[in-house]
């Protein structure tokens, strides 16, 4: 009786669902009652759901549907999506699935495929000239699937949280792939490893326990991202400085107590995060990195901030908690491109007036030893968060109450002002 009451209400939901299927966002909250339904109806009926769902599928017009989502149904094969000519993304994501099949994947208009979260130790992919987009995270894999090399347009491919140890020699020959995610895996970089990846814009190897890179990484003249966050780096092979096109360089949680000087040669770069290492010192050749644009070195030991800082004009965010900072030097009052900026968790005690910052958003100032601070940074129009509480604040009873005023002001507007 469960299994017929809930595929009534399938049916008459999907008639209205035929009409305006199209656009899948605009059926969302269809699409979710359908899949709670669903996964109530589990518990009693787990051995009919995958029959059950294909035949809510076949009461569907299969040229309508763009759009399907099999998040979190515990199945352990794909439903026939073969009839679904124009189905763009296919979402699969906290299956059971072991194994994916050619005939699994066959629609002439795929163009998206996310199976993360499964349990897929094989899987082979269909000839397609459309698909550009798959996610194969948290799976079994052993290895990057072979069969990858018959998409031939995919640009994109995530393949994070598998067990893969070695990157495959067919990749250097996908020149369509340009961003390839294999964080949390177990690969050590090898020299011929450069070769393979030397058309991809956007590599990420974070989390694979890598101690250093190979003295060739210079020969990925292309890449512009970088991030091998959560590794065992302690320092970079000259070669680095040969990467003219990286705009981002992400090495969040490694083992550096310096910034590598090779750094410094990389004139493009927008994007420098040094994120809890052991770092102790802003070398004053950073004033090199004339297009720098967000600065992350929160979690080291800095205790102070170099002259030639002033000197990055296009410096927008500035994260540096967590150090043992205990001044803030006032030409930065001068960077008038600066947007967001947290000190939160130093040893402050001195802060410039930031009021002719009228780009300022953010300022997180609280866990300090700030006693007065020039309140006049508060009439920045742009200032949407404002944080300096845990500070051995001085105020007079006339600043308590216009500061209480302002905590007012700025909360009924949706800001966040606490101090």
């Amino acid at each position: 009786m469960r299994i017929f009451g809930l595929l009534i209400f399938c049916i008459f939901a999907a008639n209205i669902y035929a009409q305006d299927t199209i656009d899948y966002k605009k059926n969302k909250h269809f699409q979710d009652s359908i899949r709670y339904a669903w996964i109530q109806e589990r518990i009693y009926s787990k051995s009919d759901e995958r029959d059950s769902i294909e035949q809510w599928l076949r009461t569907q017009n299969p040229e309508l549907i763009r759009y399907l989502n099999f998040n979190n149904y515990y199945f352990y094969e794909l439903p026939d999506l073969s009839s679904f000519r124009n189905l763009k993304t296919l979402r699969a994501r906290n299956n059971l699935f072991e194994k994916i099949y050619k005939k699994d994947l066959r629609s002439d208009s795929l163009n998206k495929i996310i199976l993360e979260g499964n349990n897929i130790k094989r899987i082979k992919f269909p000839k397609s000239d459309n698909i550009t987009v798959v996610d194969l995270s948290s799976n079994k894999l052993k290895r990057i699937p072979r069969s990858i090399r018959k998409l031939k347009n995919l640009k994109v491919l995530t393949i994070s949280s598998n067990e893969i140890k070695r990157i495959p020699r067919f990749l250097k020959r996908m020149d369509s792939l340009k961003e390839l995610d294999l964080k949390s895996n177990n690969i050590q970089l090898k020299k011929t490893y450069a070769n393979r990846l030397k058309n991809i814009d956007i590599i990420v190897l974070a989390d694979n326990n890598i101690k250093q890179l190979p003295k060739n990484i210079g020969r990925l003249k292309g890449v512009k991202k970088l991030n091998f966050a959560k590794n065992n780096l302690s320092d970079l092979p000259d070669s680095f400085k040969d990467l003219n096109d990286l705009e981002h360089i992400i090495f969040y949680k490694n083992k550096f107590d310096r910034i590598p000087a090779v750094v410094f040669n990389l004139n493009k770069l927008e994007e420098l995060d040094f994120y809890y290492n052991n770092i102790d010192t802003i070398p004053a050749e950073i004033a090199k990195l004339k297009n720098l644009k967000q600065l992350f070195l929160s979690y080291n030991r800095i205790r102070y901030i170099p002259p030639t800082l002033k000197d990055l004009k296009d410096l927008k965010y500035i994260y540096m908690h967590h150090n043992q900072l205990i001044m803030l030097p006032e030409w930065m009052s001068e960077m008038h491109n600066l947007q967001r900026m947290d000190f939160s968790y130093n040893s402050l005690f001195e802060i410039p007036d930031f009021s002719s910052l009228d780009k300022l958003i953010d300022l997180d100032l609280h866990s300090n030893n700030i006693e007065n601070f020039p309140w006049e940074t508060l009439n920045s129009k742009s200032l949407q968060l404002f944080l300096m509480r845990d500070n051995p604040l001085i105020l007079s009873n006339d600043e308590s109450s216009i500061l209480d005023d302002y905590k007012i002001e700025m909360r009924k507007r949706g800001f966040k002002f606490d101090y």
